[in-house]
């Protein structure tokens, strides 16, 4: 029986590594520009490195539209609601926001790690972007 096993565990080894270097499940450092290109006119959730969550849209304008709460903010407290203006910088895609992380202009690396996800921002300071999430998402976040 050892045998099988061990065939078992080296047949499923197999299997997960092949499925890991296909292209879907590829990390792929994306420009700025293919970003805007990928998200424009699309809603999306957001979940950030310190525990912020939210849902927005991605606006055909260069607009990004959030509502979003900060891990710190308590059950009962209210969304917070956010406008960015977007631009592109060289490989980075740049978000000029008024309150969310704090304000200001932040131009961030893009990596794709899966179907419709998008990491935004580097290995310390990042938002994961899952495109294409409710459609209720950009009237919400426009309200």
């Amino acid at each position: 029986m050892p045998r099988l096993d061990r065939f078992v565990v080296a047949g499923f080894v197999s299997v997960v590594a092949g499925f890991a270097m296909t292209p879907a499940f590829a990390e792929r450092p994306i420009s700025g520009a293919e970003a805007v290109k990928l998200l424009s006119g699309r809603s999306f959730q957001i979940a950030c490195f310190n525990g912020t969550r939210g849902r927005g849209h991605f606006g055909e304008q260069g607009v990004v539209n959030i509502s979003y709460k900060r891990s710190s903010s308590s059950q009962s407290a209210p969304e917070e609601k956010d406008r960015a203006t977007v631009r592109v910088r060289g490989s980075e895609l740049c978000l000029a926001w008024n309150n969310f992380g704090g304000g200001g202009e932040g131009c961030y690396p893009v990596t794709e790690y899966g179907a419709n996800m998008y990491r935004i921002g580097g290995s310390a300071v990042w938002c994961d972007v899952k495109a294409g999430a409710d459609s209720n998402a950009r009237a919400e976040a426009t309200k």
